[in-house]
Parts: C-alpha cells; sequence; structure tokens
C-alpha cells in the first residue's frame, strides 16, 4: 500500500526527509518494522561532469508491504540526470517515476517495498502421468521428498482433459493427497490431448473451463494446504495452441477458467498462469511461436487476462549459461532471455499494464546434458554432468533462496518412465529409480532449512559528476509508514578525475543581479507561447517576483522560463545558489517545474529543482556551483506542460549566487543583460505555420506587470518555442530511451572444462578418402576405415573447420585465441590473427570467410594470410556461415535476432535477410546449392528445435520441421545433406535423425551408441554411410541404415 493510500500526507513525508539529520551514519541503516536501508555508487571512476549511476536498496524483513518516502542526497557539484530512475521491485521494474529535486535531494515521496518470502523454495518436475499407479507415484514422490525436503513444491501432468471429463482420475486424486500426506506441496497443470504434433485448443471454452473446473473440484484440499492449478502449458509455442499461438486467444480461455475455478470459493487453490515457454527475438508466429513480451501484450487486450491469476508461472531455462550469470545482478546482458531469472523479463512487461508485485513459481527449468547455446558468442562450456550439478545447486543455494518472488523452482523432471528410451533422457534426474544422476546427489546434499528471502525495492538513477578532481560521498535517508526512520551517510564513494580545487585567501560576493525582481533588469525572459515575467501577484519578500508557466487558465504544450547569465572564475572555491519559490498545478502529471545551470551552448549541466507540485507554500533550494567554476553558467527558471492538461508554474524571489574566491576573484566582464520593457515581459503569441496552414494566432498589449492583466488562455498552441528546454527535454527522453542499465561484466565461468577427449566436429574430405576430426585443441586426420593418418596439437581449442576441397587445405578457427590457422601438406601456418572470437568459417577460391562473436562482423580475409580484404558489422554475432558457389553468397547467422543473412562474395553487400525466429540462436547450415535450398536446424524453445528450409532464389522459408513430444529435435548441432539419396540428416546430443528432403518427414531415428561422442557427424555422399565421432581417437561408422553401428577402426 502507498502512502497516499495510506492517508499519510506527502509533503509531510517530504518535511520529515528534509530533517534527518545524516551526519556520522554507517553504510547500512536499519528500522524496528523491519527495513533496511543502503546506498551504493554502481560507477567507481568518472571524469569530472560525466554521468554516473546511484542505487539506493530498502529490504523488507515483514509479512507485508511497506510503504517508504525516500532521499538520495548526492554529494556537493553533482546534479540529477532527468527520466533516469528506474523503480524495481524484487528485481522488476515497476516505474521510472521522476522524483522530486531539490538542490542536491533526490526524493521519491510513494514507493513500497515487498514483504519477505517465508519457507523453502525447492521443488521438482514429476513425471508419472503415463505410468500414473499408487507404487509408481509413491516412488518419485518419495524421492522428492529426500531430494527437495520438507515444503517442496511438486509439478505434475493432469493432461486429455476434454468437454467429457467428469473429474479427476483417481490416480490424480492419490498424487494430491499422497503430497499433503508428505508434506509437500501440489502443482497441478491441467492440459488437453495431443492432436497429431500440436495439442489441441481448449475449445470451446466455456465447456473446457467447467470441465477443469470439475477435475480440480474431485482433487483433495486440505486446510494448511495449498493446491496451485497451472491452467495449460507454454501457450506462447504453437505446438501448444492447436499449431498457431495466440495471446488474445489464451488469455480469453484464462478469464473462463479461472472465473469458473474461483467459482469454488475455496482460498486454498491457488491459480497460476501456463509457464511461457523461453523466446529470443521471435515475433508473432514467426518460428513456430511467439516471444513472450509479444504474447503478455496480446493477452493484456483481454479484460481481466492479467488478473486471472493468483501467482505468476514461468519457465526460465538458462541454457548453458552458470547461475551467476543473470538479470538480478546485472551480469546477463546479453541473450538475457537465457538465464535463470529471466522471468523478470516477462514481470516487466506485466508492469507496463499494472499488474506488478507478482510472486513466481518456476513450474520449469533446468539444464539438459548437451545443452551449448551460448559455448559460441560467448564461451560457455557445453552442460556435461557435472557441470549440471554445480550449476542447479548453486541456483538454488546461492540465487533462487535469496530472490523473494521465487516461491518455489521445480526444475523438468525427476524421471521418466520410459527410461533409457526416452526423447526427453536428457534432462531427467534419475534414469531409474535406483540410478539417480549428479545433480540429483548435489541438490540432495544441499541443506533444506527453510530460509527468509527479503522483499526488496531498488531504486537506481543517474547524476551528473562535480567539476574537481576528488573522492565524494552521498547520504540517503528514508521515512517509513509508521513514522520510522533510516539514514545512512558517507556512502557510496565516487572518485572523480578532472582538475584539482585551487587554494588562497577568500574573497566573497554577490554574483546576480536583481535576485530579488524589484527591478525590471538583469533578467531573460524568452518569448514562448507562455512567457514568464515580473509579476506582483506573490512575493517571498518586497513586492515582487517572477512567474514562470501559467498559475490560470488552459493551454497548449509550451514551455515557460526566466534566465540570467554570469561567469565564475576559475579560482572560484565555492559557489552557493539559493531561492525560494511558490509552485502551483492544478495536474502535476503532466508538467514540470525546474531550476537549471545551462553552459554556453545551452546544455543543461546541473539541477537545482525538478519537481511537479501544487503546494501553494514558499519552499527554499540550495545548490552548490562549485563543479563550474571558469565557464559562463545560466541560471534558468523553467515550466514546461502539455497540450490538454491543466496548466503549470512557480513563483520565483530572492534568488542569491554567493561566490568566494581563492585569492581576489578573477572578475569576468559582466554580461549585457537582456532588459524587457518597461513593467515586464509582455505576452505575445507568435503565428504558428502546419503544413501549409495557420494554427492559431494572437497578440495581447503590453502592460504593466502580469499581475495587473487578464491571464493569458493558449489552447492547441505548440510554439517553435525559443526556450532552451525544448532541446534539453528532448535530448533527455532520447538519452534515457536509448540508455540501457549498468551492467557488471559478465564473469568468467567458475566451472571450466577439460578435454575429455570426445570428438567435437568432423569434415569429411571424399576426393582423398579422409575424415578431419576436432577434440579441444586436437585436430586428428583418419582413413575411411578409423586408421589415424596425423595428429596436430593447436595452440587453443578448434571451433571451426573449412576444407577447401580443391586441394584439400584445412583452415581451423581458433575462437579462444582470436585467430584463424591453415593445415596443409607442409604443415600448420597462422593466416590471421586478431579476430575477436571467429566462430564460422567459409572458403572460396582465393578467399575466406569469418564471423567475429566479439566484434560482430563479418570479415573476408586473403586466404595467403594477408590480412582482412573487406568487412561489414552486423547487428548480433554471426554463427555458421556457407558460401553458395553458384550464386556467389555467403550466408551467415546472426546469433540473439535469430536471423540468416545473405551477402555479396564479391563486397560483403547484405542482399537479403529471413528471420527464423525460436531463441535466435540457430546451430547448423546445410546449402542444396542446385537445388537452391538452404537447410537450418535451430531451436524453437530449450526444449524443442525446429529445421526451417529457405529458398535461396527467392529468399523466404518456405517449410519447417517443428519437434513434437515424441521427437523434440532439441539440440541439432550437425546437419549433413545425403542428395543421392534424397535425405537430410540430423545429429543432435542423443542421437540421429534421416528427414526426407522434399517433405521433412522422419525416414529413420536412432541412439548413438554408449561410446560415441554427443557430437561430430560426417556422411561419404558415394556410400551413404554417416560417421560419429567416438570415445579417445576412435570413430564410428554406420551403415546405409542408420541403425546399422560398426565401431573403427
Amino acid at each position: 500500500m502507498a502512502l497516499a493510500e495510506r492517508g499519510i500526507p506527502l509533503i509531510i513525508l517530504a518535511a520529515c526527509l528534509v530533517f534527518i539529520p545524516i551526519a556520522g551514519k554507517e553504510r547500512g541503516s536499519a528500522s524496528s518494522i523491519g527495513l533496511q536501508l543502503t546506498a551504493d555508487a554502481m560507477t567507481g571512476t568518472v571524469a569530472a561532469g560525466q554521468t554516473a549511476t546511484f542505487r539506493a536498496i530498502v529490504t523488507n524483513s515483514a509479512d507485508a508491504d511497506q510503504p517508504v518516502a525516500l532521499e538520495y542526497r548526492l554529494p556537493e557539484g553533482f546534479s540529477y540526470v532527468p527520466y533516469s530512475t528506474e523503480v524495481r521491485r524484487n528485481g522488476a521494474l515497476v516505474s521510472t517515476q521522476e522524483p522530486m529535486v531539490v538542490g542536491n535531494a533526490v526524493r521519491w515521496l510513494d514507493l513500497s517495498v515487498p514483504p519477505r518470502r517465508t519457507g523453502t523454495h525447492y521443488g521438482m518436475h514429476t513425471f508419472v502421468q503415463d505410468r500414473c499407479n499408487e507404487d509408481y507415484i509413491r516412488t518419485q514422490l518419495d524421492r522428492v521428498l529426500h531430494v527437495a525436503g520438507p515444503g517442496a513444491y511438486v509439478k505434475q501432468l493432469l493432461y486429455r482433459i476434454d468437454t467429457n471429463t467428469p473429474g479427476p482420475a483417481s490416480c490424480w486424486v492419490y498424487f494430491v493427497s499422497r503430497c499433503y500426506d508428505m508434506g509437500l506441496v501440489p502443482v497441478v497443470r491441467l492440459g488437453t490431448d495431443l492432436d497429431g504434433a500440436n495439442w489441441r485448443k481448449p475449445e470451446p471454452y466455456g465447456a473446457m473451463a467447467e470441465a477443469y473446473k470439475r477435475v480440480v473440484a474431485g482433487l483433495p484440499r486440505r486446510d494448511g494446504h495449498k493446491l496451485y492449478v497451472e491452467i495449460g502449458n507454454e501457450p506462447n509455442l504453437n505446438m501448444e495452441w492447436g499449431g498457431a499461438a495466440n495471446g488474445a486467444e489464451y488469455g480469453q480461455f484464462l478469464v473462463e477458467a479461472a472465473a469458473a475455478l474461483r467459482s469454488l470459493q475455496d482460498p486454498r487453490i491457488v491459480l497460476l498462469n501456463g509457464g511461457l515457454s523461453p523466446t529470443g527475438h521471435m515475433a508473432d508466429a514467426v518460428g513456430g511461436g511467439m516471444s513472450t513480451t509479444a504474447f503478455i501484450e496480446q493477452m493484456a487486450t483481454v479484460p481481466g487476462a492479467l488478473q486471472a491469476f493468483d501467482v505468476w508461472a514461468s519457465h526460465p531455462y538458462p541454457g548453458n549459461r552458470p547461475p551467476e550469470q543473470n538479470l538480478h545482478d546485472g551480469t546477463a546482458a546479453d541473450y538475457a532471455f537465457l538465464a535463470i531469472d529471466s522471468y523478470l523479463l516477462e514481470l516487466d512487461c506485466l508492469a507496463k499494464h499494472g499488474r506488478t508485485g507478482l510472486q513466481v513459481l518456476l513450474t520449469e527449468t533446468g539444464y539438459p546434458i548437451g545443452a551449448k547455446d551460448l559455448e559460441g558468442p560467448l564461451g560457455l562450456p557445453e552442460i556435461t554432468e557435472a557441470n549440471r550439478a554445480d550449476y542447479i545447486a548453486r541456483a538454488f543455494r546461492d540465487y533462487w533462496s535469496r530472490w523473494p518472488e521465487v516461491i518455489g523452482v521445480c526444475p523438468f523432471f525427476l524421471m521418466d518412465p520410459m527410461g533409457d528410451s526416452s526423447p526427453w533422457r536428457d534432462w531427467v534426474w534419475m534414469d531409474n529409480e535406483a540410478a539417480p544422476r549428479q545433480q540429483y546427489h548435489a541438490v540432495a546434499a544441499l541443506p533444506k532449512a527453510p530460509a527468509d528471502a527479503p522483499g526488496t525495492l531498488t531504486v537506481t538513477f543517474r547524476a551528473t559528476a562535480a567539476g574537481w578532481a576528488g573522492t565524494y560521498n552521498s547520504g540517503a535517508a528514508l521515512v517509513d509508514g509508521a513514522g520510522g526512520r533510516l539514514e545512512v551517510s558517507a556512502v557510496a564513494p565516487l572518485h572523480v578525475t578532472g582538475p584539482t580545487r585551487p587554494a588562497g585567501d577568500v574573497v566573497c560576493y554577490e554574483a546576480l543581479a536583481n535576485g530579488g525582481f524589484e527591478t525590471d533588469a538583469g533578467w531573460e525572459f524568452p518569448e514562448t507561447a507562455a512567457p514568464g515575467g515580473y509579476s506582483i501577484d506573490r512575493a517571498h519578500s518586497g513586492s515582487r517576483a517572477a512567474r514562470i508557466g501559467l498559475t490560470a487558465g488552459s493551454a497548449g504544450t509550451s514551455y515557460s522560463s526566466g534566465r540570467q547569465t554570469v561567469t565564475l572564475p576559475s579560482n572560484t572555491v565555492s559557489a552557493e545558489l539559493s531561492l525560494w519559490y511558490y509552485p502551483e498545478s492544478r495536474d502535476v502529471a503532466h508538467g514540470r517545474q525546474y531550476v537549471w545551470l545551462l553552459d554556453a551552448q545551452g546544455n543543461r549541466i546541473g539541477n537545482a529543482l525538478w519537481a511537479a507540485t501544487d503546494a501553494r507554500a514558499w519552499q527554499q533550494v540550495g545548490f552548490n556551483l562549485l563543479g563550474y567554476a571558469g565557464q559562463p553558467v545560466t541560471l534558468h527558471l523553467g515550466a514546461f506542460f502539455h497540450q490538454g492538461y491543466e496548466p503549470i508554474g512557480l513563483y520565483v524571489d530572492d534568488v542569491s549566487l554567493r561566490v568566494c574566491t581563492a585569492g581576489e576573484p578573477e572578475r569576468p566582464e559582466t554580461p549585457t543583460p537582456v532588459v524587457p520593457p518597461p513593467g515586464g515581459q509582455g505576452v505575445r503569441l507568435p503565428v504558428v505555420m502546419r503544413e501549409g496552414r495557420v494554427v492559431a494566432t494572437a497578440a495581447a498589449s503590453r502592460g504593466p506587470s502580469l499581475g495587473h492583466r487578464e491571464r493569458p488562455t493558449l489552447q492547441n498552441l505548440t510554439p517553435e518555442d525559443e526556450d532552451a528546454a525544448a532541446a534539453v527535454l528532448a535530448a533527455d527522453r532520447a538519452a534515457a530511451a536509448a540508455a540501457t542499465p549498468a551492467v557488471r561484466p559478465t564473469p568468467t565461468p567458475r566451472w571450466v572444462p577439460t578435454d575429455d577427449g570426445q570428438v567435437e566436429a568432423l569434415t569429411l574430405d571424399a576426393p582423398r578418402g579422409r575424415i578431419l576430426a576436432t577434440s579441444g585443441r586436437t585436430l586428428r586426420v583418419h582413413d575411411l576405415e578409423g586408421g589415424v593418418r596425423a595428429t596436430a596439437e593447436l595452440p587453443h581449442r578448434i571451433g571451426a573447420v573449412a576444407l577447401d576441397a580443391s586441394d584439400g587445405s584445412a583452415y581451423l578457427a581458433l575462437p579462444d585465441g582470436g585467430t584463424i590457422m591453415r593445415l596443409d601438406e607442409a604443415g600448420l601456418a597462422m593466416v590471421a590473427e586478431g579476430l575477436g572470437r571467429p566462430l564460422g568459417l567459409a572458403v572460396t577460391p582465393g578467399r575466406l570467410f569469418a564471423g567475429d562473436a566479439d566484434g560482430k562482423r563479418l570479415v573476408m580475409l586473403d586466404r595467403q594470410g594477408r590480412g582482412i580484404m573487406q568487412e561489414i558489422d552486423l547487428e548480433a554475432a554471426p554463427g555458421g556461415l556457407v558460401y553458395d558457389p553458384l550464386m556467389h553468397r555467403i550466408y551467415v547467422t546472426q546469433l540473439g535476432p535469430g536471423t540468416l543473412l545473405a551477402c555479396n562474395a564479391d563486397t560483403l553487400e547484405p542482399l537479403g535477410q529471413v528471420t527464423l525466429g525460436g531463441l535466435g540462436l540457430p546451430r547448423a547450415l546445410a546449402l542444396d546449392a542446385e537445388a537452391r535450398r538452404l537447410y537450418v536446424a535451430h531451436d524453437l524453445s530449450p526444449k524443442y528445435g525446429v529445421l526451417s528450409v529457405v529458398d535461396t532464389a527467392t529468399w523466404q522459408v518456405i517449410a519447417e520441421r517443428t519437434g513434437t513430444w515424441t521427437q523434440p529435435l532439441a539440440g541439432c548441432d550437425d546437419l549433413v545433406i545425403d542428395r543421392e539419396r534424397g535425405r537430410l540428416v540430423l545429429g543432435h546430443h542423443g542421437g540421429i535423425v534421416t528427414l526426407d528432403l522434399e517433405t521433412l518427414e522422419v525416414i529413420e531415428e536412432t541412439q548413438r551408441p554408449p561410446t560415441a561422442s554427443a557430437r561430430g557427424l560426417a556422411l561419404d555422399p558415394a556410400t551413404g554411410r554417416a560417421y560419429l565421432g567416438a570415445d579417445g581417437d576412435g570413430l564410428w561408422r554406420t551403415g546405409p541404415e542408420l541403425h546399422i553401428m560398426q565401431a573403427l577402426p
């Protein structure tokens, strides 16, 4: 509950903040009602006059929201940057509200701190839906209790529900009842059934909502226990919504299902949305689904859809990203949709539509063996049994445990009754009842005692640093809803580099003219649609003040100001500005009152006041101008307001700028003031032209003062203002829109992969009857019977191999070294260095092409090592490359946007682009140049893969094969065309699949042998035999049919 809702006048709280003494306090401070305040500078060192990012964090260990008002006190000479505020509750962006800025005090008066989370956050996803008997249910729940502990959340699918379903199956009832008996928390996902490759839509909505109600009504409920009900699953994927994802349709069904379930009037039932699948830069239905944010935007168009759930369900799959790279800590800037807290992207979108303060239940997450989504662009290691156990254990212990919005985590998934034949075996925590995997043991060993996670409010903003070198400290204070006060001082140290402050005897003087506005001198009032001027309406002392803006009438969008310029001597040691202002406004939401400092070019260099208030009382502002010594400074008194809203204004009086110098002041020439006409500046409305027509014209006679004439009424005017504020505010908004949050560097993964000897890539050189196999830094050359002809050790791990079939030379990309080497009959030779992180390679006669992931560029190299011939910048990190000899093009994938780019092979001129969608991380390319077909393997989601076919003549996606529940096709890293036999061979971590080249129908699927490497695939076009890597220095070879395997040599 916000302060205003509690009946606490905000102006009183502001006054409380003003009078909090903060001297001598420590970095953190705690209150009697469970709040704690800390403050820091997220930037360590800046140059004088540059911007730094500051942060205040308030934590709440109580069980309810706590309203607070917050003040951050910047050091002398620092100035708040407008439109730079971000307010986050438990990591989710909920507001960019502008604070009130008075001098160096930056104040937010209507904030609230979320409550703590209590209880355990451990959980597990079980898989008993297809072996739904009591013995098997007991077996899985016993294991859940062992690995996740008492109070753990247990997710389970209840599916094949249709309009004729009378109620829950008996085993569903037993599952829920057994959870209660064991002290576990049941989370049931309600679903329909498969219809071919897709899950049926729950139609008709009303009848299906009633069917869901009958199921839940028949499930046990017990006092002291909650029953979580998830309505659907990943509905932003086409396959999960009848073949075409639609956020508005799902939102409508969610509304009807929630209404039916809430009609049971049982507070023990907690409703969840269907957790969304992580996606990259998909839009609408490109690549098999919709992005999470686009889907939520569509949901928001349905009245009540964003209120139809109690807790937000999410599926934050991190790919192969370790838990220390996350959004909360600012360490997952790139590819943020793959992180253990990527749900924050969803919460940010929900907050835009007014749904804030949500708890989150992670109903799916986890690491599959073989995941390597970010290996190429970020160098993160592939997921193995060892690092998976490390990552998931630390995610539970060190990260999800301290994020209070996360009430529970149910990793996908414990155990599959299908065992080794399951298409999901790379995910499981147990191979069978007696065979737990490493991640099971790692999490089971963690302590499970419930630990509180305090709620967190974080406010970040930017400020311009002072002009003198030194180390500067800040202070912060807050007032809570009970009247308690917290304060910290001498915190957030920031080192400013630049000129030093001069020394000498102090001489002081008043630098401003006519600070009381009693004469018509010293001040300029620019001519705008609502010009400022002298006024006798109000005065703090004497008989006159300056009026800025409008305090009555109505207005079009306009600016209003008064200003005076002084030059501060270079030997200035103090420059203290003080003034009194009286604000008036009937609409504080659509305008601003401000006092700025501008440089000689009209750029804002400081804020003395930045507010929107109708306080109607005289208030004092102070500001230190020490940082601006040696330069002309314009004091700019201003107001702006928007067309169609009530105007805003203020009166200003008793303005003083007391300057002190070291020694005699280096007196600048007194600037020639702009003297307004006698009696003050009049009102003249200019002719405004828009598209060749007159919008409005008006004129008013000049009078003795604004206090003696009728207030102007300005309607629908958008004048070409002479006021500098227009450009300054436009620049502020543009900078705020373009600014990215302060991000800490992505750390080196704690788990460093070792060379395990497994083959990572195979390349077949048919004319010479040999196979090149890479494993870590080792390159081995085999004959077609598996014998090793030669071995070479490279300086770094080999990331890609490109073979020139004409002479047999092999080009090797070494991403970790930023180099490319060539292996030919003469041996190894360096071709290029300093290439950042080269990933994909392609060879043409005389040229070599490489994608640099660090530099986000495509480069054309001379093959003889004479350097870069051409290069172009790309939108994102490049992945795979392939050369089209018939169309003389280079095709390159872009990681993140999920796009495929065609470039001229002579000039690198972009010729076309295709969006693939999905996670946005294409994995493998294969070109059939004669058929004008380019095949791209990429991931639709963390659990499903897609094969897209691009027509290189029309540059369109003409066909797709999407993974299914029984054939997920996830993690396809190898793709080979067998044109002679009309088939496409796909290699993924668990096996090999052949598809018909024309129809993309599955011809055959087989698992890799136990001793085969997880990746590496090559095809002999003459025989149709496929080669796989093996442990050590061996190979596996198939027959013409994949299931016939032979170990070589």
